[in-house]
């Protein structure tokens, strides 16, 4: 719509393919921007009081003050796991989507070290679902859905029958059953449509999408 898109003009050039949020006179874009600012900018809804009203608070659980160098920690380790996925899936021959998964694994693998810092919980925080999670819950999604479809890797089986993995595998568990995160999941059909339109060109051989889907 051109109302999205002349304000998206008004933050940075290019073509206004990312996420945007107005509120007040603030316009913030960039998925995981959205996130940190809601989380520290925008009351949440703590239930309805006695009079029936929902009452609104300040809630710092999500991003806490004191915590904010734990989650970028692990933020700055996650975008390369990030990275690395996007490297599997856009990989346009087989010997190229074997030396990427590689990589993918040893990121996890580096992942792993930022979870074993706590031990109070399955998340970032312990038993605290932050601002981390938010982040990376639609990512989790996306990798249990996409690698098994297009490179047929099951990153499942992979993952859980390898205690490097142990803490990752705990930690993705905790993100995808949790009830907020399953409610607001993406249909899976729809993951594999964007990611075949926008990245995925070339499909192993004997993946699901080598047999149902045709390169565009």
């Amino acid at each position: 719509p051109r109302p999205f898109l002349e304000k998206y003009a008004s933050i940075r050039s290019g073509n206004a393919k990312v996420p945007l949020l107005e509120y007040g006179d603030d316009i913030i874009i960039e998925s995981e921007d959205v996130v940190k600012y809601i989380a520290q900018k925008i009351p949440l809804r703590a239930g309805a009081g006695d009079d029936g009203i929902d009452k609104i608070e300040e809630v710092d659980a999500m991003y806490p003050g004191q915590k904010l160098e734990e989650i970028e920690q692990f933020l700055h380790i996650w975008h390369q796991v990030v990275d690395d996925y996007y490297d599997v899936l856009t990989a346009v021959s087989e010997m190229s989507v074997e030396s990427q998964k590689k990589k993918f694994l040893k990121s996890l693998q580096d992942l792993q070290g930022t979870l074993t810092v706590s031990n109070a919980g399955p998340f970032v925080l312990g038993d605290t679902f932050s601002v981390a999670e938010c982040i990376a819950a639609p990512w989790v999604q996306r990798f249990f859905v996409t690698l098994p479809y297009f490179r047929k890797i099951d990153l499942d089986h992979v993952i859980r029958n390898d205690t490097d993995y142990e803490k990752v595998v705990n930690w993705m568990d905790a993100i995808r059953t949790r009830p907020s995160v399953a409610r607001t999941a993406c249909p899976p059909e729809e993951m594999l449509a964007a990611a075949q339109r926008y990245y995925v060109s070339y499909f192993s051989p004997g993946s699901p999408a080598s047999s149902s889907l045709s390169p565009q």
